[in-house]
C-alpha cells in the first residue's frame, strides 16, 4: 500500500513527530499465523521500534490483534531490556502474545508491564 519502504517511512516520520500509532487491520489473503505488520512479512520489528523510540518519538502504540506473531519472544525481550535504557521518558504499548504470565517491574525508573490478558485474541 506504499510506493516506498514502510520501514523507511516510519523512521523518517519518527524524526518529525513525538507520537505514533500503528493499527493493523485484517487483510484478506494474509494468514492469521503470519508475521505481518504494516504491509510487510517476516520483519524483526523490535530493532525498528527501538530505533523509532531513540529518535523524536516518545509514544508508540502498536495494535496488531490479527497477526500477533509479528513480535517474537526475542523481540519482546529486547524491547523490555532496551527501551528503558534509551535515556528518556517513553510510553510503548504493543499487542503481544508471547508471554503466558503477566510481568510487572521497574527498571531504570521505567515501569514495565507485560500483560497477556490485554490481548483479546
Amino acid at each position: 500500500f506504499f510506493d516506498r519502504d514502510p520501514v523507511q517511512f516510519l523512521l523518517e516520520l519518527s524524526s518529525i513527530v513525538r507520537a505514533l500509532y500503528v493499527g493493523q487491520p485484517f487483510i484478506s489473503g494474509v494468514a492469521r499465523c503470519s508475521n505481518y505488520l504494516f504491509g510487510l512479512h517476516n520483519i524483526d520489528w523490535a530493532p525498528i521500534f527501538i530505533e523509532l523510540m531513540s529518535r523524536k518519538v516518545d509514544t508508540l502504540k502498536i495494535d496488531d490483534y490479527w497477526y500477533t506473531p509479528y513480535l517474537s519472544m526475542q523481540g519482546a525481550d529486547a524491547l523490555r531490556e532496551r527501551l528503558p535504557m534509551l535515556g528518556k521518558k517513553i510510553w510503548f504499548e504493543a499487542t503481544c502474545n508471547v508471554y503466558k504470565t503477566a510481568m510487572m517491574y521497574e527498571i531504570n525508573d521505567h515501569s514495565v508491564n507485560a500483560d497477556p490478558s490485554r490481548n483479546p485474541r
